[in-house]
């Protein structure tokens, strides 16, 4: 019971860490991209590792433009078109 409960502070504690890390990555990303937007300069607290979260921003803005496309390719191109699955087997049948 004990060693139970010790895992799930633990747990506990890491997913609130790493939910507080992802919420500071997303507030730099979005500071930066607004910023980038207005042609304001950089805040003074993003100015070092604003090269890094821009390329982190590109990628981020890269698979989204791709997911779009991915989801009109296949809701324009109808049923006929989709991927057919077929299951075959080495053994023959009796």
């Amino acid at each position: 019971m004990l060693r139970r409960q010790a895992r799930e502070r633990r747990q506990y504690i890491y997913e609130k860490s790493s939910e507080a890390q992802e919420r500071q990555t997303y507030e730099r990303k979005r500071q930066l991209k607004d910023a980038l937007a207005s042609g304001k300069p950089f805040p003074t607290e993003l100015k070092k590792d604003a090269r890094d979260i821009g390329k982190d921003l590109a990628f981020d803005e890269a698979q989204q433009g791709d997911d779009i496309a991915w989801h009109v390719s296949i809701g324009s191109s109808g049923p006929q078109s989709l991927p057919h699955i077929s299951i075959m087997s080495t053994r023959a049948p009796v």
